[in-house]
């Protein structure tokens, strides 16, 4: 029996986040060096590294948009940050947990 795998038909689920522009971004699911980043993130995690995570999670979107580093830094503070990065890493446990 001969079976194929057609990535270009895959349904991922995405973390779907309105910018505070009003954009709406569907995240991708994280990649193996996004969640390596993640949990290192968790551990030891300097402002200017979180704002680099956010930066990687909004533009690992499927809709192709670019968010510049200087938008993510003006616009979120600190706090806006932390929630981003929580909300991300509830999302990613959700994707490794499910057994689809």
């Amino acid at each position: 029996m001969k079976s194929n795998v057609d990535f270009t038909q895959i349904n991922k689920k995405t973390y779907d986040i309105t910018l505070k522009s009003g954009r709406i971004l569907n995240i991708l699911p994280p990649t193996l060096s996004m969640i390596n980043d993640l949990n290192a993130m968790i551990e030891d995690h300097p402002l200017e590294s979180a704002y680099q995570l956010v930066y990687c999670i909004f533009n690992h979107n499927r809709n192709k948009v670019t968010v510049p580093i200087e938008e993510i830094e003006q616009q979120y503070d600190k706090f806006d940050i932390n929630a981003i990065i929580a909300d991300y890493t509830m999302f990613c446990r959700e994707i490794l947990k499910d057994p689809n």
